[in-house]
């Protein structure tokens, strides 16, 4: 995967109420498992939307050509091209040829879509960019700031910041980390305590 985490959920009172499911007897195993299942399809959905709207995004042809408005572009000796309200990207393209710099790709949200969760069963949630989509080239570098957590990558483009603030790097980590980390275990407690629950009523 170009960027990867997995989500945390094992604390001593999931293991405790683990022990109490286990104990039950091989009857109790499909309802523990189903309940489990269940906590991590929760936290894998509440996981995966959060990273998104954590993540950067490149600009729109519309907002990359709004930060042209008024520059000037160099271009050969004594050729200054000032790209004005009103004039599009390509009639300047067209009307002076040494406009240098121009973005002609424009793949807003590319990163975004690409992030994803899976299920390991009886072991938890990943949430990663897989290697092979297309933002799997550059979905580690904006993740860790850079080239092993260097901090290089830390220019929050227009559509980053039209985006908002958290959108900026670890946006993976910070999904699965920190105050979520506490709502996930509790989902997790949450469906074993369920499952313990509906098995005792089932046998009674």
């Amino acid at each position: 995967m170009a960027v990867e985490m997995e989500v945390r959920v094992d604390t001593a009172e999931a293991r405790r109420l683990e022990a109490r499911l286990k104990a039950l007897g091989p009857g109790a195993q499909g309802v523990r498992r189903a309940h489990e299942r269940r906590a991590f399809l929760r936290i894998k959905n509440l996981a995966v939307a959060d990273a998104k709207k954590n993540a950067p995004i490149s600009p729109t042809k519309q907002q990359y050509e709004a930060t042209l408005v008024g520059r000037k572009r160099g271009g050969t000796e004594g050729s200054n091209v000032q790209i004005r309200p009103g004039k599009s990207l390509p009639q300047a393209i067209i009307e002076d040829t040494t406009l240098k710099s121009v973005r002609t790709d424009f793949h807003p949200g590319q990163l975004t879509a690409n992030i994803t969760g899976e299920i390991v069963p009886g072991e938890g949630v990943r949430i990663f960019v897989p290697s092979n989509s297309p933002a799997g080239a550059y979905a580690e570098y904006i993740h860790d700031a850079g080239p092993n957590g260097s901090g290089a990558w830390k220019k929050r483009g227009v559509g980053t910041v039209a985006k908002g603030s958290r959108a900026t790097d670890k946006y993976i980590e910070r999904a699965v980390r920190g105050p979520n980390e506490a709502m996930f275990i509790a989902i997790y407690e949450q469906e074993l305590g369920r499952a313990l629950e509906a098995w005792q009523k089932g046998a009674a």
